[in-house]
């Protein structure tokens, strides 16, 4: 990871810990949104999973109904 010189060498400085603070802020805020794209793609990866496996389901015990009724509904609101 590479190091970067920011503000004053003096740390002591009002401007260098502001700095430093805003660049510990913004690390903070790209991470927190790195975490939770990761969370968003698994809630997505689980949900696919649980739906297919409920239409497999549905279809090995011959219940398609329940699908076939959903069709006609939507196509009721559409008309």
């Amino acid at each position: 990871m590479a190091v970067e010189a920011i503000g004053s060498a003096d740390a002591s400085t009002n401007t260098a810990r502001t700095e430093f603070q805003r660049v510990q802020l913004k690390l903070a805020e790209d991470l927190a949104a790195k975490a939770a794209e990761k969370v968003a793609a698994k809630d997505k990866a689980i949900l696919t999973r649980s739906e297919t496996d409920s239409l497999q389901q549905r279809q090995a015990s011959g219940n398609t109904g329940a699908d076939v009724g959903r069709i006609g509904s939507a196509l009721d609101l559409v008309i």
